[in-house]
């Protein structure tokens, strides 16, 4: 039996550890050379000496330090803040490092090292944090601004409704992916101290209702709005102003739909609209074998089957094969809609169009009488609230005085 022992927990060392070294050790001799160049007044002199025989010490050590921490194995496309925390935690350490050996050095007598001042130690600290800090930005920084202004893709303009973190996530990380299809022109957001400010290097250009002037003025191709941004009335109102302008709304996942596992991480892209965004939550998911079972085979009456509600449930229901389908309307023009829509199904659908008022109490009597309905579904009301809002005494009397 071939047991193998337990590997310790290295960091891999991989090709790009490899050139990361190799560029970190260059920087560190860089740096501790302008230290001394700058400490002695910008003359070379015989500090070259003290450079020449330390400089490969102070390398080892800064190399083992930074790698320690994790900086050869950093993504340089992708530095954010933690970075350069990261970055004076690695500088800090090797400036305490380099002075306690060498104050170790010097008070023992144990090696003969020529004594490095202080003032060059603090020098290099600054110019490590200076150096690699700056390499580091300059490189996002060309690969997120200046690489779109090159690219032969054809880019289409958008621009993010909110400048919030979210925004600046959306926008940063657009600008990072290397397929990106966006030119991102601004930010829209409601708070007026960010107007005309930048976020991300990106300007704010106003408020959410500016929405409209913005795409037709910049022509832009698509708004960008981050998945329970708005509440439902202002997402309806942005959707319907941009087509109008001749815009389309994409939508991005929010936080908490990747962290519920409602969308999969590894495939995070805009989407369409979806009928959830203009609702402001989830829409209902109806269990169709318990439908099924209730509706299949059975006699199914719908009351107010030429209506908007009353039509859909009766399309509804014709998914789970009813025995037959009573369409019970008042409206004839209504009705003959309906009924003209179902005969044209094939497999044409038995169902029977019944003109009838509910209040009508014979003749309801007389349509049970004859059609036995096993299920009904009681859409047959005054719906438009606005409307009824106005006029509040026919509401009742049609949706509550007169049903029995």
């Amino acid at each position: 039996m071939n047991i193998s022992a337990p590997r310790m927990p290295f960091r891999r060392i991989n090709r790009r550890a490899v050139t990361l070294l190799f560029v970190h050790a260059a920087i560190f001799a860089i740096t501790y050379f302008l230290a001394f160049f700058i400490r002695n007044d910008f003359k070379f002199d015989d500090w070259l000496q003290t450079y020449a025989a330390t400089v490969g010490g102070v390398i080892a050590m800064k190399l083992a330090v930074f790698y320690f921490l994790g900086h050869c194995h950093a993504s340089w496309a992708r530095v954010a803040f933690g970075d350069l925390t990261n970055l004076l935690w690695g500088a800090t350490l090797s400036m305490l490092v380099l002075t306690t050996i060498d104050s170790l050095f010097i008070s023992t007598g144990f090696f003969r090292v020529p004594r490095v001042q202080r003032s060059v130690v603090l020098l290099d600290w600054a110019g490590t944090v200076l150096l690699i800090g700056g390499m580091r930005t300059i490189y996002r920084s060309l690969r997120e601004e200046l690489r779109p202004l090159f690219s032969r893709r054809p880019a289409r303009l958008a621009i993010i409704v909110g400048a919030n973190r979210a925004g600046e996530l959306i926008a940063r990380n657009l600008m990072a992916a290397s397929k990106n299809p966006y030119f991102i022109l601004g930010f829209l957001d409601d708070d007026p101290h960010l107007k005309h400010t930048r976020v991300a290097g990106i300007e704010v250009l106003g408020g959410v209702d500016q929405a409209s002037y913005e795409v037709n003025r910049r022509q832009v191709d698509d708004v960008i709005v981050q998945s329970g941004t708005l509440t439902g009335k202002r997402f309806r109102r942005l959707l319907d102003e941009c087509a109008a302008a001749g815009a389309t709304v994409k939508v991005l996942p929010a936080i908490d739909e990747l962290l519920d596992g409602q969308t999969d991480p590894s495939h995070v892209l805009l989407r369409s609209v979806e009928i959830k965004d203009l609702l402001r939550r989830e829409p209902v998911k109806l269990d169709d074998s318990a439908i099924r079972v209730l509706i299949e085979g059975r006699t199914v009456m719908v009351t107010g089957a030429g209506g908007s509600i009353g039509s859909e449930i009766c399309r509804q229901v014709l998914r789970f094969s009813p025995r037959r389908l009573l369409l019970v309307e008042r409206g004839e023009n209504a009705l003959f809609l309906v009924e003209q829509e179902f005969s044209r199904l094939d497999p044409k659908p038995a169902f029977e169009p019944l003109i009838a008022d509910i209040t009508d109490a014979h003749r309801m009597e007389q349509i049970f009488a004859t059609y036995q309905p096993e299920v009904v579904f009681h859409a047959a009301a005054h719906k438009h609230v606005p409307m009824m809002e106005w006029n509040p005494a026919e509401a009742i009397k049609n949706n509550v005085l007169t049903r029995r």
